[in-house]
């Protein structure tokens, strides 16, 4: 491998995988501070509006992509750099703090041709790539494919958590994502009316 070229992202290495287990894992590339107990309910609005936040572009198991070079990619995008693709900054997440802003994920809309990873092999400037392909091309910065995977596991746990398993009731985000909270506005049932928890999202 010449000097040009990026290391072995960790969680493929077999010899760091042999010392280390979780280097097995996709999300040991993350490096962002999450800060989940300091955030309350103006957190999230804050970071997504915030002139450094940068976000990761999630589409039905696609990551949007942005060519950086001949055969690397960058999956960070402004604000307005992705008001072309329907961002559904209403159901963004904050993912933590990386030391120069926020890092966010946010659900967007892309035409169903650009989901197809044989159309963009990084001969385009833009693009949607799946994640197992992403991983396996390796074009993507080692630290932010924990970024990604934690985005994607984080907007895909909310998609499926829209109602609580206790009662029935909707459930609404809170901590900026970190944790969905049953919305007590959905349920008719006195004894019930009681906002209850679901537990913070697993992590490392």
């Amino acid at each position: 491998m010449s000097d040009t070229k990026q290391s072995p992202r960790p969680f493929l290495d077999p010899h760091f995988a042999a010392t280390e287990a979780s280097a097995g894992m996709v999300f040991s590339g993350g490096r962002l501070d999450r800060v989940s107990e300091d955030r309350d309910e103006s957190t999230l609005t804050s970071a997504i509006h915030d002139d450094a936040a940068r976000f990761v572009a999630i589409a039905t198991g696609h990551v949007l992509l942005n060519r950086t070079g001949e055969d690397t990619a960058d999956s960070l995008f402004s604000y307005d750099g992705l008001t072309a693709f329907n961002p559904r900054f209403d159901r963004a997440v904050l993912l933590g703090w990386a030391k120069d802003g926020p890092r966010l994920a946010v659900p967007v809309t892309l035409p169903r041709d650009s989901l197809d990873e044989t159309k963009f092999d990084l001969a385009k400037p833009l693009g949607a790539m799946d994640f197992r392909t992403v991983a396996r091309k390796g074009v993507l910065k080692d630290e932010a494919y924990g970024d990604v995977a934690y985005g994607a596991a984080l907007l895909a746990w909310h998609a499926t958590s829209r109602f609580c398993a206790r009662c029935g009731g909707q459930t609404v985000m809170r901590q900026a994502g970190a944790r969905p909270l049953r919305n007590p506005a959905f349920v008719s049932v006195p004894s019930t009316t009681t906002p209850h928890s679901h537990g913070p999202f697993p992590t490392r």
